[in-house]
């Protein structure tokens, strides 16, 4: 009863998100209105184009329907398992906004659950428009009777319920080994790391499984609930009697799923919520008399502190690397030019996420800033100042080891010059768009709205910027990004002190 309660409590908020979004823009606003029926589409649509690619007018062919009917169960397995890791991660552990659940006096498993609901409502959405339509075409395709179709359509709960726990088994674990990995360190690291080993788990499992398509897919997939699933119905086609314990596997499968998904609850109940230290990063950092340096002291300070900003820029240096790696162990040197080009222009477009968030974490904060004998000049240029300084340092060395991985020529001073002026103008111009949109937290498109306008200015930037170098000589150029540096810091400080005035 209370995690339908707090289940409750998240679908209200999700509502009341959609109500603001419908005052701001009634064309989103009315997509959630479209969702039975497109839901209902969906599965008609579905169901109609199985029947039509695979059938057709023809007499329904049973070799047809058992392959299909293979395939389907151990793919849909598999696919609602990995969606319910991924929807929880990316409804509930991958952000803090329904923290305020575990201060309630219910049990902490209580809560949960009521975090979970709105995800199996995403998941009963996706089952009735894809998978559960396609299902009825291959039974009707087996020629089942009508009560094998229903008892067929039954142990298909049972699949899909396997797969279900198979994900939070997946979560739960790795949130308990991310809590004792963090233990004592503040919830944003503790975020950190559960988002790390969420992205190792991802990469173990792809290894995993294309190890064993390698291996003889058949052979090891034959004991999981999809494949045992496929034995059982096609046993009653056949008119076999092996399909009893087949049965009792799968129904085996689901006891001992649900009794490690009650001890992985069991487990994390016996957490404290508070668990986080008061242990903070630069926490003994001293703030300077002069107005400018503490501010940008604090600025340093909060950047520093977002994990979840630094996993993101972490995992795309990453695959930036790994490309680098390829392409110098695979001896691709035509490739080498593109590559150098893509970190030239790619590095600080990267890094700029950092001043393009920078406002944001000032919006909650807002008034108690206006209460501060703060000039306006001085916050922004306090704010401005450490991303204009150590991140185009920041760059340039990162530019220099991806270019010393990959077997490229360290840059010359002209070019190294040129980097760091066009470090400048992104991480100015992305400071100005974070300043005129600041993102908020609590609003469902805040974050993602800014990143969509950044990335619409930055696209006429890269081709004028190389328009302009291929022009200008490099004393001409560097001359003409600080003064656009400058208007940039005038824009956002008229922005700030409009905002300040309104």
């Amino acid at each position: 009863m209370q995690s339908w309660i707090i289940g409750k409590m998240i679908l209200t908020t999700w509502k009341n998100r959609w109500w603001q979004m419908t005052k701001r823009s009634p064309l989103v606003g009315i997509v959630p209105l479209l969702l039975v029926p497109g839901v209902i589409a969906s599965a008609w649509y579905v169901y109609h184009s199985t029947h039509e690619t695979f059938f057709g007018a023809n007499e329904p062919d049973e070799a047809m329907a058992t392959l299909l009917l293979q395939r389907l169960s151990l793919v849909t397995f598999l696919l609602i398992a990995m969606a319910m890791g991924l929807f929880w991660q990316w409804g509930i552990r991958s952000g803090l906004k329904n923290r305020f659940l575990e201060t309630l006096p219910v049990h902490r498993s209580a809560w949960i659950g009521g975090q979970l609901l709105p995800v199996a409502f995403l998941m009963l959405l996706l089952i009735l428009a894809v998978f559960l339509p396609v299902l009825l075409v291959l039974l009707n395709g087996l020629s089942l009777p009508l009560h094998q179709q229903f008892g067929a359509t039954l142990l298909y709960a049972v699949v899909l319920s396997c797969a279900i726990l198979v994900g939070m088994v997946w979560q739960q674990a790795i949130h308990l080994l991310a809590s004792w990995a963090a233990k004592g360190r503040t919830a944003s690291v503790q975020r950190l790391f559960h988002g790390a080993l969420f992205l190792s788990s991802v990469f173990v499992g792809l290894s995993w499984g294309g190890w064993i398509l390698q291996r003889g897919w058949d052979i090891w997939s034959a004991p999981l609930p999809g494949t045992l699933f496929s034995k059982t119905v096609l046993s009653w086609a056949t008119e076999s009697g092996t399909w009893l314990a087949d049965v009792g596997l799968l129904l085996g499968w689901l006891s001992g799923l649900l009794v490690w998904v009650g001890l992985l609850f069991h487990f994390d109940s016996k957490q404290r919520a508070d668990d986080a230290s008061e242990r903070v990063w630069l926490s003994s950092l001293s703030f300077p008399r002069l107005q400018l340096f503490s501010v940008a002291a604090l600025e340093w300070r909060r950047g520093f502190r977002d994990a979840e900003t630094h996993f993101h820029t972490t995992v795309s240096l990453f695959f930036l690397a790994l490309v680098g790696g390829i392409i110098r162990l695979g001896d691709w040197n035509l490739y080498l030019p593109l590559y150098e080009m893509i970190l030239f222009f790619g590095l600080p477009f990267l890094l700029s996420i950092y001043p393009l968030m920078a406002r944001g974490r000032d919006v909650s904060a807002r008034d108690g800033f206006r209460l501060l004998p703060l000039p306006t000049h001085i916050y922004i240029g306090g704010k401005m100042l450490p991303y204009l300084t150590a991140l185009p340092l920041m760059a340039w060395l990162l530019l220099i080891a991806l270019q010393i991985l990959v077997g490229l020529p360290l840059p010359s001073l002209t070019k190294s010059l040129s980097f760091l002026m066009h470090a400048l103008l992104f991480l100015a111009t992305a400071f100005v768009v974070g300043t005129a949109l600041p993102s908020d937290e609590s609003k469902f498109t805040g974050k993602w709205m800014v990143n969509l306008v950044f990335v619409s200015v930055c696209l006429p930037l890269f081709y004028g910027t190389g328009v302009l170098q291929a022009r200008w000589s490099t004393g001409v150029y560097a001359a003409a990004v600080l003064a656009y540096v400058l208007i940039a810091y005038l824009v956002a400080f008229l922005l700030e002190r409009g905002r300040e005035h309104a």
